[in-house]
């Protein structure tokens, strides 16, 4: 009798088969659409989870955006100027003589009429009493002739020379007494003594400087302007004039526009009082005057740094619904920083002021 060895793989394919057969065509197929449908579940899950992904991926750009406003809009031009006044006076005598004394000194404060200094007048005096004694003389003569000529005795000449005898010795003394005032020579104006040229001992005379005398309570600064703002600048004005060296700022008025265009540099002289009570700002500080350029009411501001130009187009853009817009502009004038917009932009739009290289017309953006 021949004997049979089965592995037991081989046996249990038999076994599995067997199990097989006991199961009938429609339970199988039964089987095979649940396996389906569990499958097709499983593919939308991870159709799902795909999107996700791909919806994570999207590329949006980051900016800063800040609202368009509109304001009054104001611009400034600078001027440099110095400071002078028209109380800077120099002292000459009226006569030429020697420097008896000198009555001031320098930085001392004097008022109109007082004496600075005092000319030797020996000579003026000496001829002052011998003009007087001549005219007394004159004037005796003359009463005798007049009263000879009251009783018709003596002639009409010799009564008419001793008049102009005696009236040309009165011009005379009148003269003389003249010239010994002006060798006092005095303060024109309130003011102080800012240098004093020559000393005492030393001659005097009308083409010498004697005193500069200065006076500082009322000063202006004088500066030329460009034609280019002629029309701008007009008696009245308020101004603030920035004293750099003391770091002060003074408000001032304009006093005088000049009616003159200088052909060498092109500009016209302006003046601008200022006020000067403790008395620091000097003739010839150097200042800088503050200018109103240019005046816009409600104007449609925004900053220029945010401006870009396309060779054609000053533009912009703004965001709306997370996309962004260019917007082509027109632009007026800018100071400080911030240019007004003509056309091309309104208030209450979002305008990109950080990122706007980075992105063009229909850019996906996240505002940050």
């Amino acid at each position: 009798m021949k004997k049979y060895i089965i592995s037991a793989g081989v046996l249990s394919v038999l076994l599995l088969t067997g199990c097989q057969a006991e199961k009938t065509v429609e339970e199988q197929l039964k089987e095979k659409r649940q396996e389906i449908i569990s499958l097709k579940k499983e593919v939308k899950l991870l159709e799902k989870e795909l999107n996700k992904g791909k919806e994570k991926k999207v590329n949006t750009i980051p900016v800063k955006t800040e609202q368009v406003v509109s304001k009054d809009f104001e611009s400034f031009f600078d001027v440099h100027g110095v400071v002078a006044t028209n109380k800077n006076i120099i002292v000459n005598p009226e006569f030429s003589g020697m420097i008896k004394s000198i009555k001031v000194k320098e930085g001392q404060r004097v008022s109109k009429g007082q004496v600075l200094a005092v000319l030797d007048t020996e000579l003026i005096e000496r001829q002052i009493k011998e003009v007087e004694k001549g005219l007394e003389f004159a004037t005796q003569v003359f009463q005798k002739q007049e009263n000879l000529q009251k009783k018709n005795v003596g002639t009409e000449i010799q009564f008419l020379e001793a008049k102009n005898r005696k009236e040309s010795l009165e011009k005379s003394l009148e003269s003389l007494r003249s010239q010994l005032k002006k060798a006092y020579v005095k303060a024109p104006i309130n003011g102080t003594i800012d240098e004093i040229f020559p000393n005492v001992g030393e001659l005097a005379s009308p083409q010498s400087p004697m005193v500069r005398l200065i006076n500082i309570s009322d000063v202006f600064v004088k500066t030329d302007i460009s034609e280019a703002h002629l029309g701008k600048v007009s008696v009245g004005d308020e101004v603030a004039v920035i004293m750099s060296s003391l770091n002060e700022t003074v408000m001032g008025k304009v006093t005088y526009v000049g009616k003159y265009i200088n052909a060498m540099n092109r500009t016209f002289l302006v003046h601008v009082d200022i006020p000067n009570p403790k008395g620091v700002y000097l003739p010839n500080l150097l200042s800088v005057v503050h200018f109103g350029n240019e005046f816009v009411k409600d104007a449609v501001i925004i900053p220029t740094k945010v401006l870009q130009n396309d060779g054609k187009h000053d533009y912009v853009f703004t965001i709306e619904n997370g996309v962004s817009h260019k917007k082509n502009l027109t632009i007026g004038s800018s100071y400080d920083g911030q240019t007004v917009i003509k056309e091309g932009l309104a208030a209450g739009e979002k305008l990109v002021v950080e990122g706007q290289t980075t992105i063009v017309e229909g850019s996906l953006v996240e505002e940050k």
